[in-house]
């Protein structure tokens, strides 16, 4: 089963959209398509001043088709709405719940990075905000998350001939948050760092 989440785009773009849904709609790049119940794609807008990358659906996601759903993801968008993040992108490096909300293994995440890249080129965000260490393994190989907090990285791609550079930051993920609240405030200044990187 195959959910696209929602899409507010400009026609080009949706086109662009529909076909990699059309591609990954029954992904077996890894062994997680024996175990998930919904490709989660993402949902958003296209173009996007935000585009948030997570770690991978969980139990919820999974069942719902769209990121971001359990208990982190509601505290993830009441801090998106407090920061003022309107037209953003959510999606995760996988698309593929792992069983038991497991991390991701490298080889998962080097088989879902094409389809993490071509969102990328998609949405086109101005600014790409990574939450969690997996999302900031992904993309930054040898980097972590206190190197990653606060500070603008550039994230240099190429997709149909084309090169492109991105500011990207990092923050907690909102569940290592619920089990740190002590680290609230961190999270909500890691956002507004993110929405700050627009200006």
């Amino acid at each position: 089963m195959l959910h696209d989440g929602s899409l507010q785009t400009p026609n080009s773009n949706r086109q662009a959209w529909n076909r990699l849904v059309d591609v990954y709609s029954d992904c077996q790049e890894c062994s997680l398509h024996k175990t998930r119940h919904t490709v989660v794609m993402g949902e958003g807008y296209a173009p996007s001043s935000i585009l948030i990358i997570g770690e991978a659906p969980g139990h919820d996601e999974d069942w719902s088709g769209r990121p971001f759903q359990g208990r982190s993801g509601k505290l993830l968008r009441k801090f998106i709405a407090e920061a003022g993040i309107t037209d953003r992108f959510i999606t995760n490096v996988l698309a593929c719940r792992p069983p038991d909300n497991r991390t991701p293994m490298d080889h998962e995440i080097q088989a879902c990075l094409p389809r993490l890249m071509a969102t990328i080129h998609i949405v086109e965000p101005r600014v790409i905000l990574l939450v969690g260490k997996t999302a900031v393994h992904s993309l930054f190989y040898n980097s972590d998350m206190k190197t990653a907090r606060r500070k603008a990285r550039l994230l240099k791609y190429r997709c149909d001939g084309k090169s492109r550079a991105i500011p990207t930051t990092a923050c907690y993920h909102p569940a290592y948050i619920l089990r740190n609240p002590d680290e609230m405030d961190d999270f909500r200044l890691d956002l507004r760092f993110a929405v700050e990187l627009l200006t």
